[in-house]
């Protein structure tokens, strides 16, 4: 009869403490809000003209840095 007593304390007990919610302790955080526009930063795309000299008549080609692409085949650009 003692165990069953026992038991029944320790079942209303754990029940009890099953529905009681759980609380987190409350932490500050000191670092200051940060936005997304603070480091996101818009750039355009970047282009570099590469220039040859194929045979007498100066060329020039455009190669972007962004992308890693040729933007255009070579264009003349006139005698030299």
């Amino acid at each position: 009869m003692r165990k069953r007593v026992l038991t029944f304390a320790l079942v209303l007990i754990m029940a009890f403490l099953m529905t009681i919610p759980a609380m987190a302790a409350p932490v500050s955080i000191d670092a200051p809000a940060i936005s997304v526009e603070e480091y996101v930063e818009a750039r355009g795309t970047q282009h570099q003209t590469f220039w040859r000299n194929y045979h007498g008549m100066l060329q020039f080609r455009i190669w972007n840095l962004t992308r890693g692409i040729w933007v255009t085949d070579w264009t003349d650009f006139g005698p030299m």
